[in-house]
């Protein structure tokens, strides 16, 4: 794969059923082993989709999906914040950085949008929580098997 040639584009309504293939394969995998079916994962998309907050890009290499990051806006009174609820790749294409360039990108364009930080949730000790480290997210709260992180746009684009 040449890395040029992937491009970002946000999400498309009327191509959810290729997010829910991706995101099944993703999390039925290691280290998530999950049991997603294609409905199950269309259904928790397409409400994901349809609220009125939500935003979402994808990765594309000659009009192949091969990752997204989605989730929804926040507005608090001290801020507008970005909750990740998903970031995942194609498996055939994990390792090859599209996971972070989707990140990177979204930053770039919710900082144009007035969001002053992004937030995600994911399961203790993981590849996802040192993949998050990495793109500078600390730690917010932590409990028993989940890990909450947040970084704030002030703090620069993190350990690239």
């Amino acid at each position: 794969m040449v890395d040029i040639s992937i491009e970002m584009r946000e999400m498309k309504a009327n191509e959810q059923a290729i997010y829910a293939d991706i995101f099944a394969q993703s999390f039925n995998q290691e280290p998530w082993n999950e049991n997603w079916t294609q409905e199950k994962a269309e259904g928790l998309l397409g409400k994901l989709m349809n609220q009125p907050a939500f935003w979402g890009i994808c990765a594309t290499e000659n009009e192949q999906i091969l990752g997204f990051l989605c989730g929804r806006a926040i507005q608090t009174d001290k801020e507008k914040s970005f909750f990740c609820v998903e970031l995942c790749v194609a498996p055939k294409y994990q390792g090859k950085k599209i996971g972070s360039r989707l990140l990177e990108n979204a930053r770039k364009q919710l900082i144009v949008h007035g969001v002053s930080s992004m937030e995600i949730g994911t399961d203790k000790n993981t590849l996802a929580e040192k993949f998050y480290q990495k793109h500078g997210f600390m730690v917010t709260k932590s409990e028993k098997r989940a890990i909450y992180m947040k970084w704030s746009f002030e703090q620069g684009e993190g350990n690239e």
